[in-house]
């Protein structure tokens, strides 16, 4: 099984879990099998750039990948968003209605 801390994450809840002692042991060959696996696909990627993983937003272009920045709602909600999707059409907020914006200071900086 899995041990969680007592009193939950602020943010993550219980969601930040271990694996205990018997689990350790139970899954011990799995484990070693996996890290051994990561390690031979690290080195066989490695110098492949151009065919490395860049998730679905690399296939796709829908997010462009970029740095994540805050917008806010006029109620001062907060969602964090790649500002080339934020132009491409309004992300309006459930609460109050009003679309997110990215603060000017923001957008000044990047």
């Amino acid at each position: 099984g899995l041990d969680h801390a007592e009193e939950p994450h602020p943010s993550s809840g219980f969601s930040l879990v271990t694996l205990n002692p018997e689990a350790k042991r139970r899954y011990r060959p799995t484990t070693e099998r996996l890290q051994r696996a990561l390690k031979a696909h690290t080195v066989a990627t490695a110098a492949d750039t151009k065919r490395s993983f860049r998730g679905p937003a690399a296939r796709h272009g829908s997010s462009g990948g970029g740095v994540r920045v805050k917008a806010v709602c006029d109620c001062g909600r907060n969602v964090r968003v790649v500002p080339s999707v934020l132009a491409q059409a309004p992300i309006v907020c459930g609460g109050c209605g009003k679309p997110f914006q990215i603060p000017e200071a923001a957008v000044a900086v990047g």
